[in-house]
This record gives C-alpha cells, sequence and structure tokens, in this order.
C-alpha cells in the first residue's frame, strides 16, 4: 500500500519538475517536452486507473459482537468520502457475494444481513487468501 502511495507522488513530482521545466526554459529540453508530451501522460494513466478501481486499504476489528471494517481509499484522500466504516452484528442471517467489474480488476464483497442491510467492500487490494479469510470471518458472525 505504501509503495502505491509512493508511486502516485513520485508521478506528481515528475509532472510538476516537467511543468517548471517547460515554463522556465526556451532550449532544447522545452522543445523536447513539447514533442514528446504523450509519453509525459502515459504516467498520468496509472493513478487515474488505480483511482477509477478503487484501490483501498481495509482495517478489520473484531469484538464480540460485531465486526468493524474500516475501508480508506487511497487515491481519493483528498475526498471528503475516501474513508468508509461498515459495522456488522452478529446476526442469524448474514450472506456474502463477491462482484467483479472492469474485467476483473474491481472486485467487491458484498454483505447482506438480516435487516436487509447491504454493505458494499471494496476489496480489490486483498488476495484470493486474505478475501476468504474475511469472508470465514464474517460469517463466522452468524448465529446459528
Amino acid at each position: 500500500m505504501l509503495l502505491l502511495m509512493y508511486l502516485y507522488y513520485q508521478i506528481v513530482i515528475l509532472y510538476v519538475i516537467a511543468l517548471i521545466v517547460l515554463i522556465s526554459t526556451n532550449g532544447m529540453i522545452s522543445i523536447s517536452i513539447k514533442s514528446n508530451i504523450l509519453l509525459f501522460l502515459i504516467p498520468a494513466v496509472i493513478p487515474i486507473l488505480l483511482s477509477i478501481i478503487g484501490v483501498n486499504q481495509i482495517s478489520i476489528y473484531f469484538s464480540d459482537d460485531l465486526i468493524k471494517i474500516k475501508s480508506t481509499n487511497v487515491f481519493l484522500w483528498f475526498s471528503k468520502n475516501h474513508i468508509s466504516y461498515i459495522q456488522i452484528p452478529k446476526s442469524s442471517e448474514i450472506k456474502t457475494s463477491e462482484k467483479s467489474k472492469y474485467l476483473g480488476l474491481k472486485k467487491e464483497l458484498k454483505i447482506t444481513t438480516l435487516s436487509k442491510n447491504k454493505h458494499i467492500v471494496n476489496v480489490s487490494i486483498l488476495n484470493k487468501k486474505e478475501r476468504k479469510k474475511l469472508i470465514d470471518s464474517i460469517l463466522s458472525m452468524k448465529i446459528d
């Protein structure tokens, strides 16, 4: 997760430096940047793509009667609703289902409780083992 944020900040710094060089020089560097502008725009696709997919950092907290899931979007840190909190109480009816979007790049976990509350958690960053562990821990909150 830290690596992704570091990559994002490096891309921003690259654009700032290129913009400063483009504005402050009149020589070959400026002409080179103007002629190869597409090469400078390619790194901008990475944060845009990852923002669409929604790379989230997920924290899970367990207590005796509920599970708290905190999901923080890594690339939308400037947005007001980049953090979502979900609390799932013990219930006799908890169902989970997985859904994939954008050719399988964005994976969501839908959690439905007895009161028909539907919670959607973006689990794109988790691998199969971690997703299975999360689903098992949610289903373990089920009261028989």
